[in-house]
């Protein structure tokens, strides 16, 4: 569910600092099988089972987003599907290469409702 608002994310974000990088799970044809379904181009690496930087990050819900500080420390950790912090997010990349913020959650997508708390 997040990788076509991930893609938004990495259109948003081109020409400026923020840099999108995707990590399946699954391996290398089903991910490009399910990138093609959603139209994503992100620049995407594999960790396949037993997914051993899944465990070296303590990862234990998919998908977790992190955002990674230039000095390489992970500066935000977002597990499961945020609604609010993928704007966050989309809003970031926008500042970063100097476009306006633009709109991720589009009329007619298939995603949950913000419930705060």
């Amino acid at each position: 569910m997040t990788w076509p608002f991930l893609e938004r994310i990495r259109q948003v974000a081109e020409g400026g600092k923020l840099r999108v990088l995707a990590v399946s799970q699954d391996n290398a044809a089903k991910t490009k099988a399910f990138s093609e379904r959603t139209g994503a181009r992100l620049d995407t690496r594999y960790d396949p089972e037993p997914w051993k930087a899944s465990d070296a990050l303590g990862m234990t819900t998919v998908p977790t987003l992190f955002r990674v500080s230039p000095d390489g420390t992970i500066a935000e950790t977002v597990e499961g599907f945020d609604r609010k912090a993928l704007e966050g997010l989309a809003r970031r990349a926008a500042s970063l290469a100097g476009k306006p913020p633009a709109e991720l959650f589009r009329p007619g997508d298939n995603v949950p409702a913000y419930k705060p708390g």
